[in-house]
């Protein structure tokens, strides 16, 4: 196999379980390795540290798939898809809905599997896991047998590898319309048109902390999208809720979940920019018993982490306002670049410049088909936190 090396003393942060090899990081790479093809990576005295893909143009220029010398084909992928499923099996409540696979966190790096009962949604997100792609999809046919399969690598990261979009059924199907059942609930969505691969999966724990906070409550459910939020508090015992969000797609969406769990009569959804409804809805002195907060990331890049930090903290300092005392806030941020360690202290200037004081009742992270890996952070990127106002 042709090799990469490290320069002195870069094979520490591989050792200690991290899978990215930075492109400063490497020596040399030989000259017969295609881009998206796999070599050895060795340490600057010659030790093997694992079998990667290698993607010269890339800032993150290989990626690790294995520490041992197995080659990597149809068995190692079955394999890894297996330990991947069974995982799923033990702590998805019903693992016909939920993330099956999630990256780096199940040895599969640049791959991300959402399951919709008999729909998997992909999403490849490097040059490397685009050439291994059709090993694993004979894989997942042959331990899933799925009636579609819906790729839906369209995210902004693949540019950054030399890759444009990629959106198709590899199966014939008329549409992307598919149910998620949840938390006793039934939602409907749409993997073709919804935003990422159609669902959130990752707050599916967070969303159940409704129950027993909402019973009576008015709801503010903002960046609603398909209304996850919203019509499981009102299916748990909100007397009303508002669902903002600026997509008119999204809002349909949310307005056949409210009829499908037969809510519809005691929800709004308004179609607006949020930041600004926050703030027009703060001057009219509207208040809420229940605020959700759940954006999209404000942080797309290390460039914008003090623009995103800054928008979260305006965004909570706007919703704060709005809980009444002794009301509760779920706010949430998926941004990997704004570290647990950073969000609480952001949460905690937010309430001082909104002048209102909070206490934490509870602070969660994503749901558990979406594994954390212990040596990378980046793989811990959900918060959620349950901030109740004191009186």
């Amino acid at each position: 196999m042709p090799i990469i090396q490290l320069k002195p003393h870069e094979e520490r942060r591989i050792r200690t379980g991290h899978l990215w090899v930075f492109s400063n990081e490497i020596d040399m790479a030989d000259d017969t390795i295609p881009d998206g093809g796999l070599a050895e990576l060795v340490d600057a005295r010659g030790s093997h540290l694992g079998q990667v893909y290698l993607n010269r143009h890339s800032l993150i220029a290989a990626r690790i798939l294995t520490r041992s010398r197995n080659p990597v084909d149809d068995d190692f992928l079955t394999r890894r898809i297996r330990t991947a499923l069974k995982l799923r099996r033990r702590v998805l409540p019903d693992p016909r809905f939920g993330r099956i696979l999630f990256g780096e966190s199940d040895g599969l790096p640049g791959l991300v599997v959402d399951r919709y009962d008999t729909v998997l949604v992909v999403q490849i997100g490097t040059l490397g896991m685009e050439h291994l792609w059709p090993h694993v999809e004979r894989a997942l046919r042959r331990e899933l047998a799925p009636e579609a399969i819906y790729l839906r690598s369209d995210m902004p990261s693949r540019s950054q590898e030399g890759l444009g979009p990629d959106c198709r059924f590899l199966d014939v199907r008329e549409n992307g319309r598919v149910e998620v059942q949840e938390n006793g609930l039934t939602f409907h969505t749409d993997v073709v048109t919804g935003q990422k691969t159609g669902w959130f999966y990752d707050q599916r724990e967070n969303r159940a902390l409704l129950r027993g906070r909402v019973e009576g409550a008015r709801v503010l459910d903002a960046f609603c999208y398909a209304g996850a939020w919203s019509v499981s508090a009102l299916a748990w015992g909100a007397a009303q809720a508002l669902a903002v969000d600026a997509s008119a797609p999204a809002l349909e969406l949310a307005a056949e979940n409210a009829e499908l769990n037969g809510v519809a009569d005691r929800v709004e959804f308004r179609k607006a920019d949020v930041f600004t409804e926050l703030r027009r809805m703060d001057q009219a002195n509207e208040r809420f018993e229940v605020v959700v907060l759940d954006p999209p990331a404000l942080i797309k890049s290390r460039a914008r982490i003090e623009d995103g930090v800054r928008g979260y903290h305006d965004l909570n300092r706007l919703a704060m306002r709005m809980v009444k005392p002794g009301g509760v806030l779920f706010t949430c941020s998926c941004s990997h670049l704004l570290p647990r360690e950073d969000f609480l202290p952001m949460l905690a200037r937010a309430a001082r410049d909104a002048r209102v004081s909070f206490r934490v009742a509870d602070f969660r992270g994503q749901a558990p088909d979406h594994p954390v890996l212990l040596a990378m952070r980046e793989t811990d990127y959900l918060k959620c936190a349950v901030l109740e106002r004191l009186e």
